[in-house]
């Protein structure tokens, strides 16, 4: 028969034992933070969002943290011109689209295929534009201003540089027409009709390649 003192000592530690185990997981659980969520920009996507707000990691009910992207720094009226015309691709372009944000009306050039990212050049000019290399041919553009983008790849959807390839973007408000006005000799170009010069950014994505116009809205 077990020793009744020896039973109630051993009762005891098991119930201390049990205690201490509690404290301790309680003490951990406080000192873990609540998951936050980062959501990816969309393409919008590689787009920019101008405001994202994240829960803040405390167990009290608290007021979400807004961080607030400043739209008057974007860009500049100035041409961006990269290794236009020397460096030439086998990527041909597929799809040009446009798309808005909070801070921007975007134009993409979306590219298929494989090779190295062609050379572009983007500028604002004169209107009418040049209908490819002719003298006497002329786009007259929608709406005030125009801007010219050239990329030293074909577009794939339009062999024939003479007809005529107008879009009116139906999405945007700042961006009123868009004419490939050439597509020759493994090189076009994009007259783009705007309401007015507003500042512009460019920049390239990847997979799949494409290049992105995003111009600053009112």
């Amino acid at each position: 028969m077990p020793d009744p003192q020896a039973v109630k000592t051993k009762s005891s530690r098991l119930a201390l034992f049990g205690f201490l185990a509690v404290v301790g997981l309680a003490a951990c659980s406080s000192d873990d933070p609540l998951s936050t969520t980062t959501h990816p920009s969309s393409d919008s996507t590689a787009d920019t969002s101008v405001s994202t707000t994240e829960p803040v990691a405390t167990t009290a009910a608290t007021t979400p943290t807004t961080t607030t992207v400043d739209c008057e720094a974007f860009g500049a009226t100035e041409e961006v011109r990269v290794a236009f015309p020397e460096r030439m691709s086998s990527l041909y372009g597929n799809d040009i689209r446009t798309g808005t944000h909070d801070c921007f009306e975007r134009l993409v050039i979306e590219f298929a295929g494989t090779g190295d990212f062609p050379g572009y050049w983007v500028r604002y000019t004169d209107d009418p534009i040049p209908l490819g290399m002719t003298d006497d041919q002329f786009v007259d553009l929608d709406g005030n201003v125009a801007m010219v983008v050239s990329i030293a790849a074909w577009m794939g959807e339009f062999d024939d540089p003479w007809t005529e390839s107008r879009i009116d973007p139906k999405n945007v408000e700042n961006v009123v027409d868009l004419y490939m006005s050439e597509n020759f000799e493994g090189q076009m170009a994009w007259a783009v009709g705007l309401d007015s010069k507003r500042p512009f950014r460019v920049e390239t994505l990847a997979n799949p390649s494409r290049l992105v116009i995003d111009f600053l809205r009112s």
